[in-house]
């Protein structure tokens, strides 16, 4: 286990450290996945970008970091993008509904809770919730993620990933692109990367090609079928290979992220003043039931990507 922790801590982490670069809508360092393809919102209208002032200390520092909408009063990122944020003193906007962020809708975030058992020595587990202050209208361009529920297996070989992290030539332009992410069995990942992944972590990408996400994707969304939702983006083995990522496993958290934002918002409820602000039904939290999966997931036999 020290070993393992060691190793880890040798990685090029998503942990969004480089905090001169700057925040979504500015023109400076911005960033996109490496690689991939330009594409337009209505491709992943769950997508959103956190511009983030986090303060610790006397310190403050600004960076971004992706999310995705799972209802229009939360979206899902990972841990380590806020983890040393004061949460009274830091403050996140969230932009949605555009691939341009400048053309963006924005909005700033109530709150934001990480997971309570989230150690960053081991970068897990690497999940985090941001609470809106008030509500997204929902539409085309606006959507939330469907969850699966816990082990449930979707019957697909890669994803997708999109996001405004870094490029390839280190330039940002604000415009989202996405990749194409194999998916990778828990038996040769672990044999490639040379560390066990933990219950609750998937890992996806091409070993030599140059298409994957990078700075500025930490919290993106790793999607099948365009919207149902099966991964965060967290960090990589670097010395390894700079295209094969590992995931937090949406659906081992789907009780935690449920459980939460109804408690989170529940409690914003009390302190709320009429600003449209309405209960919880069953429908906020769309999922993927087992035997619907002919509808959404690919019509062709589970492929694992394995190298030499």
């Amino acid at each position: 286990m020290k070993c393992t922790q060691r190793l880890r801590k040798l990685l090029l982490v998503f942990h969004i450290l480089n905090y001169c670069s700057s925040i979504c809508g500015n023109n400076q360092m911005e960033g996109h996945i490496v690689g991939g393809d330009y594409v337009d919102i209505e491709e992943y209208p769950h997508a959103a970008c956190l511009a983030i002032t986090c303060h610790k200390g006397y310190q403050s520092n600004s960076y971004k970091c992706g999310s995705s909408i799972i209802n229009q009063h939360f979206t899902l990122t990972a841990a380590h993008c806020l983890h040393e944020c004061d949460i009274r003193r830091s403050y996140i906007m969230i932009s949605v509904g555009h691939h341009y962020l400048k053309k963006a809708l924005k909005s700033s975030a109530n709150s934001f809770m990480i997971h309570e058992k989230y150690e960053d020595q081991i970068i897990f587990p690497d999940i985090a919730l941001v609470q809106l202050k008030t509500p997204l209208t929902l539409g085309s361009k606006v959507q939330r993620v469907a969850l699966l529920k816990p082990n449930e297996v979707p019957n697909v070989s890669e994803g997708f990933v999109a996001g405004w992290g870094e490029t390839e030539d280190k330039k940002g332009n604000n415009y989202l692109k996405h990749v194409r992410q194999p998916l990778w069995s828990r038996k040769n990942c672990t044999k490639f990367l040379g560390a066990e992944l933990s219950l609750g972590q998937i890992c996806a990408g091409f070993v030599k090609r140059k298409d994957y996400a990078d700075q500025g994707d930490s919290g993106s969304a790793l999607v099948i079928n365009r919207y149902i939702q099966i991964g965060i983006v967290s960090y990589k083995f670097v010395r390894r290979s700079p295209s094969i990522l590992v995931y937090t496993d949406v659906s081992h958290f789907y009780n935690w992220i449920t459980g939460h934002t109804r408690r989170m918002h529940c409690k914003h409820r009390q302190h709320a003043n009429e600003n449209g602000i309405v209960d919880f039904e069953d429908d906020d939290y769309p999922t993927v039931n087992q035997e619907d999966n002919l509808l959404f997931v690919a019509p062709k036999p589970t492929r694992v990507v394995s190298y030499g």
